[in-house]
């Protein structure tokens, strides 16, 4: 073979390299650009608040796979006007979310200047404007398995109790612990049915406060937004950058010997 064969082979084969090079390039573009532009704002999550923005868009909810409970449970206290549902693990005051919890609700007593909330295992208490003061549970020396709230009367003073395992139990606030009460047991809600145009505004609610932004993003940029197909997806985005920095090494590696 003569030098000139030698030289225009030895040309093609640079020519084939960086055109390799060039299309891997390319094809990582899309995949660098998510990774830039989602870890951006998964740098700055916080001072954007995505993980208190959610997702209201229905074909992204239907993506998840994401329906709402059939099952709707709602209290209301005997004196006040106030009503709770249960809707999933998210306890809605009319049509807002209030608080998410680990077990059933109970039902709901005002006392005083406060509203408690009773779940199987724990009590939330709220100011009559629903802004939270406390949770009480074991850890703060409250027995388990609530099965319903009330008050009981000392002195025709009123005190929160609950019953539970056949027990009434009253706290007594001098003491700052929970006593058993032998007076009788009044409960202070009732449970009662929601409205239909109620129950799918519970629905879109619920629905609406299930994917946050952040979950979004973090999503996209991980690639389980397209479940197992983006993972591979994002492995592949991976070899083909490696590729890239290995090909983009040995172009200039190449370029530099020509030079010397």
């Amino acid at each position: 073979m003569s030098p000139y064969q030698i030289k225009q082979k030895d040309k093609k084969r640079k020519n084939l390299f960086r055109k390799i090079h060039r299309w891997i390039g390319f094809s990582s573009v899309v995949f660098l650009l998510n990774l830039a532009i989602t870890g951006i704002l998964l740098n700055h999550s916080n001072d954007l608040n995505l993980h208190k923005k959610y997702i209201s868009s229905v074909w992204l909810i239907n993506w998840y796979g994401i329906t709402s409970p059939e099952g709707f449970k709602c209290v209301q206290a005997m004196n006040h006007s106030t009503q709770l549902c249960l809707v999933g693990s998210i306890i809605y005051k009319d049509n807002s979310m209030l608080i998410e919890i680990d077990r059933d609700l109970i039902g709901l007593v005002e006392i005083d200047e406060f509203i408690y909330v009773a779940t199987e295992n724990e009590i939330i208490i709220y100011t009559t404007k629903f802004e939270l003061v406390e949770r009480l549970n074991s850890a703060n020396g409250l027995p388990k398995e609530i099965t319903a709230i009330g008050f009981i009367l000392i002195d025709n003073t009123q005190y929160l109790s609950f019953r539970n395992n056949q027990k009434t139990w009253f706290f007594d606030a001098e003491n700052n612990i929970w006593k058993i009460s032998e007076q009788i047991f009044q409960p202070s809600d009732k449970l009662i049915a929601a409205q239909p145009e109620h129950l799918q505004d519970l629905k879109t609610n619920y629905l609406n406060n299930k994917i946050s932004y952040l979950k979004l993003v973090q999503d996209v940029h991980n690639g389980r937004i397209l479940n197992i197909s983006g993972k591979i997806m994002t492995d592949v985005s991976g070899l083909v950058i490696i590729l890239l920095s290995i090909s983009g090494f040995i172009a200039w590696k190449r370029r530099t010997k020509q030079s010397q």
